[in-house]
């Protein structure tokens, strides 16, 4: 008994540390003291995206070199970090497309559980939108696209690097296209797909469409899908005057066809200049429908993070920041801000890469609601980060369902070689509490598997926004039964009828609370 009162006693202190860490310090739970480095191919492999499953596996794509061309690559890892054998070759997925080279730019994890990718490919002559599409096994969903993946063309070189899942499964995937040589001729450009990866007819030109924002160049590096259906589109313009020249931050709004939403900032679009250069590398839309975007602006020295909030009318929110604007210079040397995400509390976490003398580390600022810094978290509200000797350089970050922060990007040998690089730090949030909106283990469907008829239970801790669909295995939305209605904590329940017209398979009712998806699996 002597040693069994010890055991719990030293389970103890480790829990109650673990619920004490610092926010912003590495959780020494994950791979090694906090670190995961993983080798895909022959050389230089690199992370441009991480999502996090609902069972919390976490999911890094981005590409990898095959000893001739570069490839997607994928790694899935276990809520530990350590590759998940279930998934492709022992954890890790490469897919070639095309002649050429290939590269993931983002992630997104559908509610049946399917993977989807999107970036480019090299087709020999210039690049294209590419995607794929993998079952939860890694293997390529053969449904989609052909084969599994798809490219898409505006007959000139086009990246795409941001694609979100719309509510009703279709893909909305934007980056640019244009001339890669000369001003004046890049575009914002949007392509949206239907679920089986075929571009969608009611979406401006045969799913297509291009924007110019001004008259120069324009890129697209983010978008954000708005409870109404409306796109929203962040990334930068270019201005080329006798006098100056530089980047701003831009943004454009889409009616749900294509067509700019006039209603916008002017026509539909939006320019925020900070200092000489800046851009916006990531958009949210928040609960009640503001919009922040991330990003880097360069000061006349060096580059700094930088955060702009706007109003529902593309106008810049003046209860945020200075005048909506926040700038945050890390070190001594450039801090370019790649990804961002918004916590349960509405903590702002900007992550990216911050340069010292000579040496590039993962970086990470968090910011209150409000835009000042969150001095609870790191030092002085940043956290900096070696991976190891080498260069280090977080492109993307996601939050796991018990709070903690997941950082991914590439940790840089030299020019040539690379890996997949990790990270996880503690968030400080009450874990199965503040993160989860639904109380742990309260989602109850029954009977399962269900003739006609079905009970969904579930519990709320706070007062929510709840949206519950009814989706197929492909994704599809076959009922809606609560859009978007407010309901007080505590314990609810919603009937689910599966009649005579739903063939017998597996359907997944989905919970959406303020942003954030929950998935039952239901069996006919």
């Amino acid at each position: 008994m002597k040693n069994v009162s010890h055991l719990l006693m030293f389970l103890s202190i480790l829990i109650v540390n673990d619920l004490n860490a610092q926010p912003g310090s590495l959780d020494k739970s994950f791979g090694v003291n906090g670190i995961v480095t993983t080798t895909i191919g022959v050389r230089d492999a690199n992370v441009a995206s991480v999502a996090i499953q609902a069972d919390s596996k976490i999911v890094a794509a981005g590409y990898s070199y095959n000893g001739k061309n570069y490839d997607f690559a994928i790694a899935r890892y276990d809520t530990n970090g350590f590759l998940d054998s279930s998934f492709g070759d022992n954890g890790k997925v490469t897919t070639k497309i095309g002649p050429g080279n290939n590269s993931i730019r983002s992630l997104n994890i559908q509610p049946d559980r399917k993977i989807v990718v999107a970036g480019f490919a090299d087709n020999g002559t210039y690049t294209d939108f590419a995607l794929s599409r993998y079952n939860i096994d890694g293997s390529l969903d053969k449904t989609f696209g052909t084969d599994g993946a798809l490219t898409t063309s505006f007959g000139e070189f086009s990246v795409s690097f941001s694609a979100a899942i719309q509510p009703d499964g279709k893909i909305m995937v934007v980056g640019c296209t244009g001339s890669p040589v000369g001003p004046g001729g890049n575009f914002f450009a949007l392509v949206r797909y239907n679920l089986n990866g075929s571009l969608d007819s009611t979406f401006g030109s045969n799913g297509k469409i291009t924007t110019a924002i001004r008259n120069v160049d324009d890129a697209a590096f983010s978008v954000g899908i708005q409870s109404d259906g409306k796109i929203v589109v962040a990334g930068l313009s270019y201005h080329y005057t006798i006098f100056s020249t530089g980047s701003d931050i831009a943004l454009a709004r889409y009616n749900t066809n294509g067509t700019l939403d006039t209603t916008f900032g002017i026509e539909g679009k939006v320019i925020t200049p900070i200092g000489e250069f800046s851009l916006a590398t990531k958009l949210h839309i928040l609960g009640n429908q503001k919009i922040i975007v991330s990003g880097s602006t360069y000061n006349g020295s060096d580059w700094d993070f930088a955060l702009a909030q706007y109003n529902t009318d593309g106008s810049l929110d003046n209860s945020f920041g200075t005048d909506g604007v926040v700038t945050t210079a890390i070190g001594l040397g450039d801090d370019y801000a790649c990804s961002s995400t918004i916590q349960p509390d509405n903590k702002i976490i900007v992550t990216g890469s911050s340069i010292d003398v000579s040496h590039s580390n993962f970086a990470l600022v968090r910011y209150n609601q409000d835009g000042s810094l969150d001095n609870t978290f790191g030092t002085d509200a940043i956290v900096t980060t070696a991976i190891d000797s080498n260069n280090s350089y977080l492109f993307s970050v996601a939050m796991q369902n018990n709070g903690e922060i997941v950082g991914a990007g590439a940790t840089r040998i030299d020019d040539t070689i690379a890996n997949f690089a990790l990270a996880r730090y503690n968030s400080g949030l009450n874990i199965g509490i503040v993160d989860n909106p639904i109380r742990d283990n309260s989602l109850l469907v029954f009977p399962n598997p269900i003739k006609q008829t079905a009970i969904l239970e579930y519990s709320l801790n706070l007062e929510e926004n709840v949206s519950i669909h009814l989706i197929d295995i492909q994704g599809k939305t076959k009922k809606i039964l609560i859009d978007n209605q407010k309901q007080k904590a505590g314990i609810h329940q919603q009937k689910i009828g599966l009649t005579e017209e739903f063939p017998q398979g597996i359907y997944f009712i989905i919970i959406s609370i303020e942003g954030r998806q929950y998935s039952v699996e239901l069996i006919k």
